[in-house]
């Protein structure tokens, strides 16, 4: 199992350089946003690094997808079964270095946040709480793609990836065309409570900590499970894959 995940390292890792220069990249950015606004009321260093934070996100996404485009061969799935690992050490090598990259993308935002907050001047900017929900939420969307790529190979998760997304954009979008916006007020109000949730700016009710708190479970939980159906699914997913 350490082997695969190797391996798997071994081959991601011009992928992987990248995501780290990335982060590098990102950090400076963050510093210089957050230094500038020291002398800024008008800039918000908070504006210009929630996107920073989500393309390391994507990036770490893109990263765990090539880790399972890599293995997608009959030939190699039938040597994996084969061994004492199984489909069941194939599968969760792919989880944990998924769950890794996810976790250590979250943990670079958490420093960088941290020190853009000591260069600001400001105690919790509420950037990492963003960025934590970011790691649930896409935590949440790998473990449903994810068996569709084990299964079906990855164009038929890519499409299910793309899927999700439509989906999202199309409720947001009915959601903001006919739907009851005044309980949100204006944007500018709505990112202020939001963001208070956070820092602590706004009093978060029990019941908004509890589904939070639930959400977050059940996102750990369900990518348990979707670890389990992908054990299952290898071995007949494998006569589906192309080469």
């Amino acid at each position: 199992m350490f082997g695969l995940i190797i391996k798997q390292l071994r081959l991601q890792r011009i992928h992987i350089i990248l995501l780290s220069l990335g982060i590098i990249a990102v950090a400076g950015l963050s510093f210089l946003f957050s230094y500038f606004s020291i002398s800024s009321k008008e800039l918000d260093p908070t504006s210009p690094v929630l996107p920073l934070f989500m393309l390391l996100y994507i990036s770490a996404d893109a990263v765990s997808t090539a880790s399972f485009t890599a293995d997608e061969s009959k030939k190699w799935a039938s040597f994996i079964i084969s061994t004492p690992l199984g489909a069941r050490g194939q599968v969760k090598s792919r989880y944990l270095l998924t769950i890794f990259m996810l976790f250590a993308v979250n943990t670079a935002c958490f420093v960088i946040s941290s020190i853009c907050d000591i260069i600001s001047g400001e105690s919790g900017s509420g950037i990492f709480g963003f960025s934590s929900l970011a790691f649930y939420f896409l935590l949440f969307f790998k473990s449903v793609e994810l068996p569709f790529t084990v299964y079906f190979g990855s164009k038929m998760g890519n499409n299910v990836k793309t899927g999700i997304i439509m989906g999202l954009f199309f409720i947001i979008g009915v959601y903001l065309l006919f739907g009851d916006l005044s309980i949100f007020g204006s944007w500018d109000s709505f990112m202020k409570w939001l963001t208070g949730i956070f820092t602590g700016d706004t009093k978060a009710t029990e019941s908004m900590i509890i589904t939070m708190t639930l959400s977050q479970l059940a996102a750990l939980a369900l990518y348990y499970v979707s670890y389990r159906i992908s054990c299952k699914l290898y071995a007949k997913g494998a006569m589906n894959y192309e080469h």
